[in-house]
């Protein structure tokens, strides 16, 4: 079995549960591009999107902490 590291917490949570970024375009309402950019740290998440996403797919709050802080650092 091939397991590659995810360059993120949050890149490496969707991979493991099956969530595409396309699924996630579609519940906050943006382009598959823009969440790919959001997910790898070129832009952020809002707290409206991360609020959808925390509560329609129970992602983990401190994910989208985590990969802001990081960025921030």
């Amino acid at each position: 079995m091939k397991i590659t590291k995810e360059p993120n917490e949050l890149a490496g949570y969707l991979k493991a549960h099956n969530i595409t970024q396309r699924y996630i375009a579609e519940l906050i309402g943006k382009s598959a591009v823009t969440v790919n950019h959001k997910i790898y740290g070129k832009s952020f998440f809002n707290q409206d999107e991360i609020s959808i996403l925390v509560d329609s797919l129970g992602i983990p709050i401190e994910l989208f902490l985590n990969s802001r802080q990081k960025k921030e650092d």
